[in-house]
C-alpha cells in the first residue's frame, strides 16, 4: 500500500476481508517524515525558528539511531588501548 498512490487506502481490516493476510506500507514513515521535515524547514525560513512540531527526545533519537551501543563499544576499545599504554616499555600489546 502507497497512501497517495493507485490503491484506495483500505483499513488492515478491509483487506484482511479481500483475502490479504499481509499488507507493506513500505514509504508510509518516510513520507510522513518528508513532511514534518518541510515544515520545520518553512518555519525556519519564515519565522527563524523551528515550529512547535511533535518531536523525539533527544535521549530517544540517541537510542533509536544505536548510539548506546557505538558508545559502549568505544569505551571498551579505550580501556583496551588504555592498558596497551601500560604495556613495559609504552610499546602496544597484541591483543
Amino acid at each position: 500500500m502507497v497512501e497517495g498512490g493507485r490503491t484506495p487506502p483500505l483499513s488492515a481490516e478491509e483487506l484482511h476481508g479481500l483475502g490479504f493476510k499481509i499488507a507493506l506500507f513500505p514509504i508510509s514513515a518516510l513520507t510522513a517524515a518528508a513532511e514534518a521535515m518541510r515544515r520545520v524547514y518553512r518555519g525556519l525560513k519564515e519565522s527563524g525558528t523551528s515550529p512547535d512540531l511533535p518531536r523525539l527526545p533527544f535521549d530517544a533519537m540517541n537510542t533509536l539511531l544505536g548510539f548506546p551501543e557505538v558508545w559502549a563499544f568505544e569505551r571498551r576499545w579505550q580501556e583496551i588501548g588504555m592498558e596497551d599504554e601500560d604495556a613495559p616499555g609504552g610499546e602496544r600489546r597484541e591483543t
